[in-house]
């Protein structure tokens, strides 16, 4: 499928969209109590505990909660342009799919490495990002810079205090597997 930028806004219910729109319920939500942001901001305690239900939860809410205005709008607006293309290319379902494991291993990857509290689904948005870089750069398609430039100015964005340079990069490196990953396997199931 050949790329076109053109028209990116989808004003349906692309899972895309319902994810900004969980995002936005949630963390208007923990803004009105922000004890519940607090609780399911990703960090191990209930996994120390043995609270394994609350820790699934925990899993998959953190990333619908924003610590600010400017994390949800950046995280949103991701989402609503590039998470669309990258979900038109993909397919709904295996889109969604997409989110699935990305959530998973961003979130191991935060639990290993980092021991701040982690809120926002950046990390998604980074799996988006590089995701869609490569399928440009397959495609040469002209927009591959500006979009590598995205890539490579969120991951630095997580040496800034208050950001998680785990989640940001655990998502850019899990968008290169979920790119190069079917690749693979269709080259090798050919041989």
């Amino acid at each position: 499928m050949r790329l076109s930028l053109g028209s990116i806004f989808r004003f349906d219910t692309s899972f895309s969209n319902l994810l900004v729109f969980g995002c936005i319920i949630a963390t208007i939500a923990s803004w009105a109590r922000p004890l519940l942001g607090d609780t399911y901001s990703l960090h191990p305690f209930f996994l120390l505990m043995g609270e394994y239900a609350d820790f699934a939860f925990q899993v998959v809410l953190f990333q619908f909660f924003h610590a600010d205005i400017w994390h949800l709008l950046g995280n949103s607006l991701s989402l609503l342009i590039f998470g669309n293309v990258v979900e038109r290319i993909m397919g709904t379902t295996r889109y969604a799919w997409f989110f699935i494991a990305s959530t998973l291993f961003v979130s191991l990857l935060i639990l290993l490495f980092s021991r701040a509290p982690t809120v926002g689904i950046s990390g998604f948005a980074m799996a988006v990002f590089a995701y869609l870089a490569l399928e440009l750069r397959a495609q040469r398609h002209p927009e591959f810079g500006g979009i590598a430039a995205m890539v490579a100015i969120n991951i630095a964005i997580g040496f800034l205090p208050q950001i998680s340079l785990i989640g940001h990069a655990a998502g850019a490196v899990f968008g290169v597997i979920a790119f190069f990953l079917p690749r693979l396997f269709r080259a090798n199931a050919r041989r």
